[in-house]
């Protein structure tokens, strides 16, 4: 493109006239010899194109603009607000003017955020500074830790304060984001509160979390929210927690595999059962940690005798109760007797926990006579010894059936003895009979074996000879006599098989014969 057109005169000497014509004579730019700023850089963000601009231009030795830049390039070069340069350097690729003209606005430039100036450079030409612009932050689009949640977390206990940064996509902190919410989300089955905050000047903070949960491992994720900002959408952090329990609180029994108890027997046990006591903090966690997860754990009960090893120490949270013989004793019942296991935490507070126990009878201890033997026993005649109730040591009567034993006692000795068992729910015994001298004041001694201690006596009777089956002389007669004569007095005994004289009153016709001595008798 001309720059100007001129005219200029010119004198011609030919045969001494005077010839006068114009010429127009074209002024064009000369070689590229400067460069000249012709858009200033605007703000951008770090990493961002400019949104438009800068912009540089050739110009000739005499600023007049060149379009003909035979394949120039340029370069920008990030320098600080006051022009010195900056380490690293931050440069752009070079850039070919086209029509003369270089336009730099693709220089994505990263860098901190504050106040810079470009230096452009071509060729050997002398370098330009562009005025000052200002570098802001990228949009937010992660989240980093200022000051992290524990790795551990009493259950139920708030968090101590968390604090989570708001940075661009190259590390800066967006000074300018107070809008952006984070919320706290982790396991299924744990309870979150204060779990949500608001970004003040690109710092999030979590004052008061709480959480509920299982002990064990749990994540926390925080996941960060911007209706205006979709950059920083969905982009969270998460981060590892180990929660444990909170101080013991109450305590929960834990019964598998119990028989029935018996009044005054230890407790016992199917094939891996148990009794234990578990500490548990106020959110049901079991206590493994801290100073409550050893207490000495006892048990008592209001209604019931305790006996037996009542006292376990905790393990890790669990006291074991299997192996203390623990003893109910007391009346049986089908409603249960409460146990009470209590102890008393670190803090002083007392825990307890409850466990209803049913009761049957124990073992046969003791007798009670429910039907005396007869007033009169015929030594030869079986006679039924009566019948008994059975208890245990504490009253329950005892159903099944158990091995007693039945004296025959006179005085202070026992004549006989038998082991018998009580043969149906009566406690009836079978018939016996006792060959001893027909008496009175006869007794039956009842106890359970082994438990002669307990031994019971029946009413006294009679014992009484068998029926009349030979007969004795108590006088003989006299060894002769005068004819027609009396004979002095001689009397006979009446006696059972066993030779017991007879004392049933039983009526006895006793007939004399007289005989010769050759056995004939005689009229």
């Amino acid at each position: 493109m001309p720059l100007a057109t001129t005219s200029s005169p010119t004198h011609l000497n030919d045969n001494g006239n005077i010839v006068s014509t114009t010429q127009n004579i074209e002024v064009i730019a000369g070689d590229a010899a400067k460069i000249q700023i012709t858009e200033q850089p605007t703000t951008k963000q770090t990493g961002a194109t400019f949104s438009s601009g800068p912009k540089v231009r050739l110009l000739d030795a005499f600023n007049n603009p060149v379009t003909i830049s035979d394949n120039i390039t340029v370069t920008a070069t990030l320098v600080a607000s006051n022009s010195a340069a900056l380490s690293p350097v931050t440069q752009s690729s070079a850039v070919t003017f086209t029509n003369g003209i270089a336009d730099l606005s693709g220089f994505d430039i990263v860098a901190l955020p504050g106040s810079y100036r470009l230096v452009f450079e071509a060729s050997n030409f002398a370098p330009v500074t562009s005025s000052v612009f200002v570098i802001t932050v990228a949009d937010p689009s992660i989240l980093t830790w200022q000051t992290p949640p524990p790795s551990d977390l009493v259950t139920g206990i708030n968090m101590p304060q968390s604090i989570l940064e708001i940075h661009d996509a190259y590390g800066n902190l967006v000074t300018g984001d107070n809008s952006t919410e984070v919320i706290i989300t982790s396991t299924a089955g744990s309870t979150l509160s204060r779990t949500v905050a608001t970004a003040q000047n690109g710092v999030v903070t979590f004052n008061g979390f709480n959480m509920i949960a299982a002990t064990g491992s749990h994540t926390l994720k925080f996941t960060a929210s911007n209706s205006n900002v979709a950059s920083i959408n969905d982009v969270s952090i998460s981060h590892a927690i180990t929660i444990s329990n909170d101080v013991a609180a109450s305590l929960e029994v834990e019964l598998v595999g119990l028989q029935t108890p018996k009044a005054g027997l230890p407790l016992t046990f199917d094939a891996g059962g148990y009794l234990k006591v578990n500490i548990l903090d106020r959110f049901g966690n079991l206590v493994t940690t801290g100073d409550d997860r050893d207490l000495t754990i006892g048990v008592s009960s209001v209604a019931v005798g305790v006996a037996g090893s009542t006292t376990s120490s905790a393990v890790v949270g669990v006291a074991d109760f299997s192996a203390n013989g623990l003893k109910l004793e007391g009346t049986e019942t089908s409603t249960g007797y409460n146990l009470i296991f209590s102890s008393t935490t670190t803090r002083g507070t007392t825990i307890i926990g409850r466990q209803s126990f049913t009761l049957s009878p124990g073992v046969a201890s003791k007798l009670q006579l429910t039907t005396q033997p007869p007033v009169t026993i015929s030594r030869t005649v079986p006679f039924a010894p009566g019948a008994v109730k059975i208890f245990d040591a504490f009253d329950n009567e005892v159903e099944t059936s158990s091995n007693l034993v039945v004296q025959l006692w006179n005085g202070t000795t026992s004549k006989s003895e038998a082991v018998v068992a009580a043969s149906n729910d009566a406690h009836t015994f079978e018939a016996l009979t006792y060959n001893v001298a027909p008496s009175t004041g006869y007794q039956l001694r009842y106890f359970v074996q082994g438990y002669e201690d307990n031994a019971i006596f029946s009413r006294t009777f009679e014992i009484t000879s068998g029926d009349a089956a030979s007969l004795s002389f108590l006088v003989q007669p006299a060894g002769s006599a005068t004819i027609n004569a009396g004979i002095a007095p001689f009397s006979v005994e009446v006696l059972d098989a066993d030779g017991y004289r007879v004392n049933t009153g039983e009526s006895v016709t006793v007939t004399l014969n007289l005989k010769d001595s050759g056995n004939s008798n005689c009229h």
